[in-house]
């Protein structure tokens, strides 16, 4: 996959979440989003799959070891706890409130948040296999959508 299809599925969603498709709690987060995103508005790409590694590479990271989740939004890339705090902005009921966190020092936020990433397997366990969406969900996955194949 060319750099030139990452920017046209960046461009195409104005917001993308990537995600370890095998770590049960990046799993459980995506779930989480989804049953808080009655629109359909947010999308969903696992970082194991093709679209996955070749979006990862063309922000910058790594595809071998896998740290962070990364959010974007209208192409702008957020990481590590910005992605997380970025990402409640779009949630209802009180969620946006977390993203007050933001005032914190990013250095403080994002130890915490490598800490959960750096144990997430041992935390909340980890699957052979990244995530198959429900037959109503796949086209709100990256890998699922057969435009970029």
């Amino acid at each position: 996959m060319n750099n030139n299809v990452s920017q046209q599925i960046m461009t195409s969603h104005a917001h993308l979440v990537l995600f370890d498709g095998v770590c049960n709690l990046c799993s459980g987060w995506v779930l989480f989003l989804i049953k808080r995103d009655p629109c359909a508005e947010i999308s969903f790409c696992a970082v194991q799959t093709e679209q996955g590694k070749a979006l990862l590479k063309s922000i910058g990271l790594a595809t071998d070891e896998i740290e962070t989740m990364a959010y974007i939004r209208h192409g702008e890339v957020f990481l590590r706890s910005t992605a997380f705090l970025e990402m409640t902005k779009k949630l209802p009921a009180a969620w946006p409130c977390l993203s007050v966190a933001l005032y914190l020092p990013k250095r403080v936020r994002d130890w915490f948040y490598n800490l959960i990433a750096k144990n997430r397997y041992r935390i909340a366990g980890k699957k052979q296999h990244c995530l198959i969406p429900s037959d109503e969900l796949k086209s709100r996955f990256i890998e699922w959508n057969t435009t970029y194949r």
